[in-house]
């Protein structure tokens, strides 16, 4: 390891000075040349680098190096330049040694900022900024200056050759021609002079009206743009006032056609209710009609049973089936009687109800017995299927008792001889049902439809007839009034099912 010590030593201060070689080196970036329209300005002339001064029509551009301890470098570097005129800037990177800016700069003064850093990010140097204006009056009086300095050097260019000329000739030439060339240049100088003060008036006056003018343009700008607003101000309100009344006149717009629909609504409700009208006119004129026959046809029985009775003489078996007959018709009158008469109430007010808690058997069993003459008579059986659990219910036990026996005269009416009718009751989605069916003649599909929509048959129909059609409705307004519901379901020939339920109250 001793061996050693001294190359190590020699290694680390060559690190150090290589370090302080590289930290001491200085890098800087100069402007190497300045033109105007592509002419070189020189650094030394009296505008020099510092009190540069251009118009708006010429253009500037700037070539610059990047030196290291007075020496161009070769490492790869790029520069940073900017332009800025007060808070305006436009800054960017390039690889150029070179940039220009104008023509068609604006009035007023720029400073043009340059620097330099390496890709490396190992140094950078420091933003230089050179200062130059844009300003049209000094840049036309400069040009002047220079022209007129160009020609009064001219001149003593001139004189000092003439005399150069005359002493070397003929002094006694020069004696007699140098007083009038001298004045003559000394005129045309004077002359020069002149001309560039009076152009120099000249364009001071003509400053001065382009001064005045974009003055009295800015002073017009001012009233054009006071007077825009006004306009602006007096046509947003016109437009407002125009459009506040638009709105009014669409709001009475709609107002009336509001009202217009309403009133078509309402011609359209009466011409409805007028139609509705007319047409339960006509079936209640048609089912009285019907009532009168019904009535009418029971009542003509009855006086030809009686005429038997005083004409004939008739056994005793005789005379009591007559008899039975005049009871069994006159019952069937006393039955039309009350459907009219309910009839009559259903004009006036819904039905009213009388609830109690009833015996969903001796119901039926009520029922049954208002119409087992007539089932007897045709050799009908009547079947009964009560479901087990079928408990007694709260309801209306008069006015469901009416519902069964409609029903079940119905279907005994209109079964065949040696037929069959069954009553059923059970639950089903929370309700209690019941179901009178029949072998009878059946029902077809439009009479249904008919029964469906009010319980009004067709009386065309041999299936129902106005005790029938009375009775029908009355079942349909008791369901209704216990919030239950008919259905009816049938074929023509085979036979139909009359149903309704009622809910179970908790």
């Amino acid at each position: 390891m001793r061996k050693f010590k001294p190359l190590l030593i020699i290694n680390l201060l060559l690190f150090v000075s290589t370090l302080t070689l590289f930290a001491s080196q200085h890098y800087s970036v100069v402007i190497t040349a300045i033109k105007v329209n592509g002419v070189v300005i020189n650094k030394n002339d009296e505008m020099g680098f510092e009190n540069i001064v251009i118009s708006d029509k010429d253009a500037i551009s700037f070539t610059y190096n990047l030196y290291t301890d007075g020496e161009k470098t070769t490492k790869p570097f790029l520069y940073n330049v900017n332009l800025k005129q007060g808070d305006a800037e436009s800054p960017k990177t390039s690889g150029f040694t070179s940039v220009q800016y104008g023509p068609d700069l604006q009035e007023g003064e720029y400073q043009f900022g340059l620097s330099a850093f390496d890709l490396a990010g190992e140094w950078k140097t420091e933003m230089d900024y050179y200062t130059f204006k844009v300003n049209n009056f000094e840049a036309e009086l400069i040009k002047s200056i220079v022209e007129l300095q160009e020609r009064v050097e001219i001149a003593d260019s001139a004189i000092a050759k003439y005399k150069e000329a005359a002493n070397a000739e003929n002094k006694s030439w020069y004696s007699k021609f140098a007083l009038p060339i001298e004045i003559g240049l000394t005129a045309f100088v004077l002359l020069t002079i002149a001309l560039f003060i009076m152009t120099l008036l000249k364009y001071k006056k003509n400053l001065k009206e382009v001064k005045r003018f974009k003055e009295e343009v800015k002073v017009s700008q001012a009233r054009f743009a006071t007077l825009e607003e006004e306009i602006k101000a007096n046509s947003q309100q016109e437009i407002d006032s125009l459009k506040n009344k638009m709105d009014l006149i669409t709001k009475k717009f709609e107002s009336i056609t509001e009202l217009n629909s309403n009133v078509a609504n309402g011609v359209s409700t009466v011409q409805s209710t007028t139609n509705k009208l007319a047409e339960l006119q006509t079936q209640k004129n048609g089912m009285f009609s019907d009532i009168v026959q019904g009535v009418s046809n029971p009542t003509n029985a009855i006086k030809g049973l009686v005429d038997l009775l005083r004409n004939y003489d008739f056994n005793a078996m005789e005379t009591n089936d007559i008899v039975s007959n005049i009871i069994d018709t006159t019952q069937k009158i006393i039955d039309i009687s009350e459907d009219i008469q309910r009839l009559a109430e259903f004009e006036t007010s819904e039905p009213k109800l009388h609830p109690d808690l009833s015996d969903v058997h001796i119901l039926i069993q009520n029922a049954i017995n208002k119409n087992i003459n007539d089932a007897n008579k045709k050799n009908i059986e009547i079947k009964v299927n009560i479901s087990p659990d079928v408990q007694p219910i709260s309801i209306d036990p008069d006015k469901i008792t009416i519902v069964l026996h409609n029903l079940i005269n119905n279907a005994v009416k209109f079964t065949h001889e040696n037929g069959s009718v069954s009553i059923s009751a059970f639950y089903k989605n929370k309700s209690l049902f019941f179901e009178v069916t029949d072998t009878g003649v059946g029902i077809d599909q439009a009479g249904l439809l008919k029964i469906y929509r009010n319980m009004d048959a067709d009386r065309t129909m041999t299936r129902m007839s106005a005790d029938d059609t009375i009775g029908l409705l009355t079942v349909k307004k008791y369901v209704e009034a216990h919030n239950g519901k008919v259905i009816v379901s049938s074929m023509l020939g085979k036979g139909s099912t009359f149903s309704f339920f009622i809910p179970l109250t908790k």
